[in-house]
């Protein structure tokens, strides 16, 4: 079984949501040209990153009718987007991700772990998420990490427990003004070459696709590097776009594929919850 994916790797405007959305919109409209079933936006892609007090400002109800345009198009194509959620009587705001399928909502993700170090301050302005949830949609049982929930393996690990076969990671992630240099993105220690090999860590131990998004361009003291990927149930890169520059990755995946990774290791088969149950058990008492 083939299906078709897009994804937008886009510099965003900070702040400017109009002009957002009008890319988003452009960027469907060709992604649906050329046959793609869904297309996948970067972290934060509708307000841009670096918000700080403006995270307020830039804030929406999931129902707002400034999103329906994004409604309307999913009527044709699955769209998974990044944006700041306002939550009820206005307590709480998360950096989220919504899926739109349908005309409607199809899958809400709010991040659950905020970097708040180095040049990072998430936690200072955003709520935590509360909940890490696979879903599905034409293209299977899918879950959805917030860049800095790829370093914590219990997300990616519990997406994975509740049927997870695509994995759809969404990314600001920004490597120091040393890595304009393209050379430095082969090192390991740099920010894109980790982001590579954990990438393609979950994608061979979970038999899973891996569908790595990243934005590019600048703000402030951050430097997006792109570099999106996407990577095979067993570990191969199978498509990669540019390094620092907007573009529009379309591929087909293989959906076969999942199936023969898991039948070469079962991996799923042979995991022991009730086990992981026990020992999450003991650990928390011993830290009450």
């Amino acid at each position: 079984m083939q299906y078709k994916i897009a994804l937008a790797q886009i510099d965003c405007q900070l702040g400017d949501r109009a002009a957002n959305l009008q890319r988003h919109l452009e960027l469907t409209a060709q992604a649906e040209q050329q046959g793609a079933q869904v297309i996948v936006f970067p972290e934060l892609s509708l307000t841009g990153y670096h918000l700080q007090e403006r995270v307020a400002e830039m804030a929406l109800p999931e129902n707002a009718p400034w999103l329906e345009p994004l409604r309307e198009l999913s009527q044709r194509l699955d769209i998974l987007c990044g944006l700041v959620l306002e939550g009820e009587d206005h307590r709480v705001y998360n950096n989220a991700a919504l899926y739109f399928s349908a005309g409607k909502i199809l899958h809400r993700h709010h991040k659950v772990y905020l970097p708040t170090y180095g040049l990072f301050e998430e936690g200072k302005y955003f709520a935590r998420g509360k909940a890490l949830q696979a879903f599905d949609h034409a293209g299977g049982r899918s879950g959805i990490l917030i860049c800095e929930e790829n370093w914590h393996p219990s997300a990616a690990n519990l997406l994975w427990l509740d049927g997870a076969k695509i994995f759809f990671s969404m990314h600001c992630s920004s490597a120091g003004s040393e890595a304009r240099s393209h050379s430095a993105l082969t090192e390991p220690s740099t920010s894109p070459g980790a982001c590579r090999l954990l990438s393609q860590f979950y994608a061979r131990m979970f038999g899973a696709y891996f569908i790595f998004v990243n934005r590019v361009g600048q703000e402030g003291p951050f430097h997006f590097w792109g570099g999106s990927q996407i990577i095979n149930p067993f570990g191969q890169i199978e498509v990669q776009a540019k390094l620092f520059e907007p573009d529009l990755l379309i591929h087909s995946l293989d959906l076969n594929k999942i199936r023969e990774a898991r039948l070469r290791m079962p991996l799923l088969r042979d995991e022991d919850i009730p086990l992981t149950l026990r020992e999450l058990a003991r650990i928390v008492n011993q830290q009450v």
